[in-house]
């Protein structure tokens, strides 16, 4: 395992403040935060009800569902 950052895919959900936990799989299950628009103003009373994970053998963020 490294201890280095490397940048990923883009996520399917632009967002801020959210949590991120490492699986045992070596995936990133990604969840909540607030949205962001596209000029990277955070919308705060939006906050996202959706989840992601990020599978570093693909590079790719994928929707695992809603909250």
């Amino acid at each position: 395992m490294t201890t280095s950052m490397i940048s990923g895919g883009d996520m399917r959900v632009r967002r801020a403040r959210h949590t991120a936990a490492l699986l045992a799989n070596g995936q990133v299950l990604v969840v909540g935060g607030e949205t962001i628009h596209k000029d990277g103003i955070s919308e705060h009373n939006n906050f996202g009800h959706t989840a992601e994970i990020f599978d570093p053998m693909t590079d790719e963020f994928y929707s695992v569902g809603t909250m």
